[in-house]
């Protein structure tokens, strides 16, 4: 069984370091059994990220939202498991203000993390948080899980592509509740494709650049990699095969 005391060791023997910036994609079922459950994991990673580094994990709401006719606060719950929900509530974590990609970050810098995003119809831009994960020069974790779940890739297929083209025409209204109560329109373009479906045709890649990490943490086989060594290799292989994403044929629209 994993403990605190285990799970911080594995942390530490992967190579992580304690000033990293790290944004986790996580299965916890592939973690294995721990005492304490996922917030046995959670305080592993905060006590070892919290003084110096900076902790995030994506709670996105694109499903869940819609539960809520489409108006978001900090307490919709995420739809991508486990670990989000419990991080999401924790003493300390910032979220994001984002309809239906919203962030939550622990540790140094974590509440001007989560600013700015407030209007943004597409969570990729200059200010929002998953820009800032690679101009901060971010790590991603890729925790008992593959590329499949790593929102970082549609980011590179954004800045390389820029036409948009897994974007529906128009976007979808959802609306954001501030603390005081006001609510606030806020349209958000949903994709049309889902190319991370595709995304582990990059696997050989990510795993050959020199400075990934592979490993275990708990029972959960580990991708450990740096942002803006992965970015353009991404890029050139977008370039060199537009579809590779697209099960190697470009989907069309229903």
């Amino acid at each position: 069984m994993n403990t605190f005391d285990s799970l911080l060791k594995d942390i530490r023997n992967f190579g992580i370091k304690k000033n990293d910036k790290i944004i986790i994609h996580s299965s916890m079922k592939n973690v294995g059994l721990t005492e304490g459950g996922g917030d046995t994991l959670l305080d592993a990673f905060c006590e070892y990220l919290g003084k110096d580094g900076l902790l995030v994990l994506p709670c996105h709401t694109w499903k869940s939202v819609q539960d809520y006719d489409n108006i978001y606060d900090t307490s919709v719950p995420s739809n991508l498991g486990i670990l989000p929900n419990l991080f999401r509530v924790r003493k300390g974590v910032h979220r994001s203000l984002h309809p239906t990609h919203s962030m939550c970050a622990f540790g140094k810098g974590a509440k001007e993390f989560v600013q700015g995003e407030i209007g943004n119809d597409c969570f990729c831009g200059n200010g929002r948080c998953m820009n800032k994960l690679l101009d901060m020069g971010a790590k991603v974790l890729l925790l008992g899980v593959t590329l499949t779940s790593c929102t970082f890739f549609h980011l590179i297929e954004e800045q390389t592509t820029l036409d948009h083209y897994w974007f529906n025409d128009k976007p979808d209204l959802y609306k954001i509740r501030l603390d005081n109560g006001q609510l606030i329109d806020n349209p958000v373009y949903d994709t049309k494709l889902d190319t991370s479906k595709y995304f582990d045709n990059a696997l050989s890649v990510v795993k050959g650049e020199k400075t990934t990490k592979l490993g275990k943490i708990g029972n959960a086989d580990c991708i450990f990699f740096e942002c803006q060594k992965i970015y353009p290799l991404i890029q050139d292989l977008i370039r060199k095969d537009p579809n590779i994403f697209m099960g190697n044929k470009k989907e069309k629209q229903n």
